[in-house]
């Protein structure tokens, strides 16, 4: 386990600026520094140095030229000895697989902005799924959330599949798939995505049910009302309504807990299930690039598990595209609760996305 031990300031290790107050990753080294070292190990970052690989190995202070070399800096940073715990299996990817390591690198990117976009932007407009594909999103107006009142549930659920949908269409092979067929790899895999994404979210808050982003119930109050009041017509349609609120919100959940999904995994199985068009209406073009890149994440998922399982990778491997089973049951239950919402409450205006990922 990493120290963090409160000392006099004095000058960085790595960078030899002033400041570093805290013994980091067993270095002492300032904030700036560590947090470096951190993201460059779990975000896969690495970089090329454009001289000879000596940048940060003058003596102080350092010019802006050389403190602007991300390669040196990395380097010197493992140079002097910062680790931490969970960078054997990052560090071992980089090494045997770079390919891998790239690919992730570009997942963990889209995530990232996925989520930057998620909790701090939102959007008054209301596009279709369709102008969304023909734009990749880009032609979406979106304001600070801290700029509006409390964003309602339904509003979330706007908000989350847009952010999802964007997301996928932005995997760069998706460029050279019609738009006819990105609407119908979307409408298939937008909610199945949201799904992996929340439950992992719930998993990393210890929680054992899917909540939205500000912990609110997924469930409105209002549609609660309609499972829960015991009337001959909500009986025939939500028959053992706790029991089947606790499914659709905690089932994906309660499938990953013990499996100890690492984000690394999550974002390769939402790739491989998003290649995986099986009988849907798409070009033949489509088809076989969408073949392709499903073989491609498939090996990478393999080779992932290679450095993380080393001692049974292909039980992990075969488990994690298990997960597709319990995922597409639990797809199932909220396209139940959808069309029942739908003929129960004939709800209006919804935004135009529900009518596309779902009704």
């Amino acid at each position: 386990m990493s120290l963090k031990v409160k000392i006099v300031p004095g000058n960085c290790t790595v960078c030899h600026k002033l400041g570093a107050i805290n013994y980091n990753y067993n270095c002492f080294a300032c904030e700036a520094c560590k947090m470096y070292y951190r993201r460059s190990i779990i975000k896969y970052c690495r970089y090329t140095c454009e001289r000879e690989r000596n940048c940060y190995n003058g003596p102080p202070p350092l010019s802006y030229y050389y403190l602007n070399c991300k390669a040196c800096r990395f380097s010197k940073c493992q140079k002097i000895g910062m680790h931490i715990d969970y960078e054997t299996i990052p560090m071992l990817v980089v090494e045997k697989y770079g390919l891998v390591a790239e690919t992730l690198r570009e997942l963990i990117r889209l995530d990232d902005k996925r989520v930057d976009t998620l909790r701090k932007s939102f959007t008054l407009e209301n596009p279709t799924l369709m102008q969304l594909v023909e734009t990749r999103g880009t032609n979406i107006l979106t304001v600070k959330q801290k700029t509006l009142p409390a964003l309602t549930v339904a509003d979330w659920y706007f908000f989350n599949a847009y952010t999802t949908i964007v997301f996928l269409l932005n995997m760069a092979f998706m460029n050279d798939v019609e738009n006819q067929d990105k609407v119908t790899l979307l409408r298939e895999n937008t909610v199945k995505t949201m799904l992996l994404l929340s439950s992992f979210n719930a998993i990393s808050k210890r929680l054992e049910r899917i909540v939205l982003p500000r912990g609110q119930n997924v469930i409105p109050e209002e549609i609660r009302k309609i499972m829960f009041v015991p009337t001959r017509q909500n009986s025939r349609l939500f028959y053992n309504a706790p029991e089947f609120l606790e499914k659709v919100t905690g089932m994906l959940v309660r499938k990953l807990i013990p499996m100890r999904i690492t984000i690394e995994e999550l974002l390769l199985i939402i790739a491989i299930f998003f290649c995986d068009s099986g009988t849907l209406p798409i070009s033949e073009k489509s088809r076989i690039l969408m073949k392709s890149h499903y073989n491609k994440y498939c090996l990478d998922l393999l080779k992932y598990c290679h450095c993380a399982s080393p001692d049974n990778f292909q039980t992990r491997y075969n488990d994690l595209l298990g997960i597709q089973i319990v995922l597409q049951e639990n797809f199932k239950c909220i396209e139940y609760m959808a069309l029942t919402i739908l003929i129960q409450m004939n709800p209006t205006g919804h935004k135009k996305l529900f009518n596309d990922i779902i009704l």
